[in-house]
């Protein structure tokens, strides 16, 4: 097999090259860091990746998250082109037609979104969950200072998400604004149910669109921009209201690109790097928190995959996916309500063996999601349809 890496930066580019080599599979990369993020015309671009994909007699072309253009490129040559997706929902094009193109091989990771679409028809996108080197994280080894250094008994590794809920309330009459704040207190409520979609999609929903119509920022693609904003706003107060109640009991340590003032018992340490850095700090903390972003209503993200592969204690909110394929108190502990996670979080922090036993076995069951076992899935998929 020979196959173009099309690469972007993405997180888990690097990986996947280290893992390639290992399976003795040839491949090349394609560097093309210009290509806006929601366009589908780049005739420079394609061009050239073209003329590269013809000079190259390439089986297949792989990017993570689905790049439209390449899928163009791909369906003009008559290639396969497998895109991996880890965020949720995906930014892509809203021409479905692309999205249907029979070259194309969409693999995402929330089973949810794959309902949706197929829901709409699209019969090019497939349910698989993301993976981890394992190989890799387990030759990282924490030094003495290193363990000082990253250590703590509660770490999260994420953004706050800077919330752009505040100006969009600000343009609401005090009845619609007070219809969607119970929205968010009872999204903020529900573990394993997600309704923001079937509120945005509503009679509600509609009105603040009126409200608002004439204003370039919420024009374009109404529905699905009020679900991004309530959804964020979901998510950043769950995790500001758990990182301070543990705070005030606990050594909470946040990496992220800032924090906020009411996280004053919290400390702050700015930025990991996703590569190494990461891993050290899932290593050495006593528990990892997984707050995940409300739009992945079902999956497993990438930050509960990283943790159990670098062999942390995980405590995350409730995911479906993550109890189907985790046994909730022996591989992982799973939370359903912020008084829970505090509770959980109290009682694991003072039995260090239990602790250690299930973050041993979490990293056991990871052996599952290598980068190895999930590609040749998805390989099987491809070739033996092509």
């Amino acid at each position: 097999m020979r196959m173009m890496l099309y690469e972007w930066d993405a997180f888990m580019q690097t990986d996947m090259e280290d893992v390639l080599c290992r399976m003795n599979i040839d491949y090349r990369v394609f560097w093309y860091p210009f290509i806006p993020k929601l366009t589908d015309e780049d005739a420079y671009f394609e061009k050239h990746f073209c003329d590269a994909l013809v000079a190259g007699e390439y089986d297949a072309v792989f990017s993570f998250n689905f790049k439209s253009v390449v899928s163009k490129c791909c369906f003009k040559m008559h290639i396969p082109y497998i895109s991996w997706v880890f965020d949720s929902p995906f930014g892509i094009t809203e021409r479905e037609d692309i999205l249907r193109y029979q070259t194309n091989y969409i693999f995402l990771f929330d089973r949810y979104v794959y309902r949706e679409m197929k829901e709409r028809g699209i019969d090019t996108v497939y349910h698989q969950a993301l993976a981890v080197n394992l190989q890799r994280l387990d030759e990282i080894k924490l030094s003495s200072a290193e363990r000082d250094k990253y250590g703590a008994d509660v770490s999260f590794v994420g953004t706050l998400y800077p919330s752009t809920f505040a100006g969009f309330r600000a343009r609401l009459p005090q009845y619609e604004l007070g219809q969607v704040e119970s929205v968010i207190e009872a999204q903020m409520k529900i573990y394993g149910g997600y309704f923001l979609d079937s509120f945005t999609e509503g009679e509600m929903c509609e009105r603040i669109r009126l409200l608002l119509e004439g204003e370039s920022e919420y024009d374009k693609s109404f529905h699905e921009g009020l679900q991004s904003i309530i959804a964020k706003e979901v998510t950043r107060r769950e995790r500001l209201t758990l990182l301070f109640l543990l705070s005030q009991d606990f050594n909470v340590a946040l990496y992220s690109n800032k924090s906020e003032d009411m996280l004053s018992r919290v400390d702050f340490r700015g930025l990991v790097d996703s590569y190494d850095e990461v891993y050290r700090v899932y290593k050495a903390s006593r528990i990892n928190l997984n707050i995940s972003f409300k739009r992945i209503v079902e999956g497993m993200p990438l930050r509960v995959m990283d943790i159990m592969g670098a062999g942390g204690f995980l405590l995350s909110n409730y995911q479906q996916e993550l109890v189907e394929e985790f046994e909730p108190g022996r591989d992982c502990v799973v939370y359903e309500s912020i008084e829970d996670a505090v509770m959980k979080a109290k009682y694991y922090l003072s039995h260090e063996d239990e602790r250690r036993e299930i973050a041993k076995n979490g990293h056991e069951r990871m052996k599952k999601y290598t980068f190895e076992k999930q590609l040749e899935k998805m390989f099987k998929v491809v070739f033996d349809d092509v």
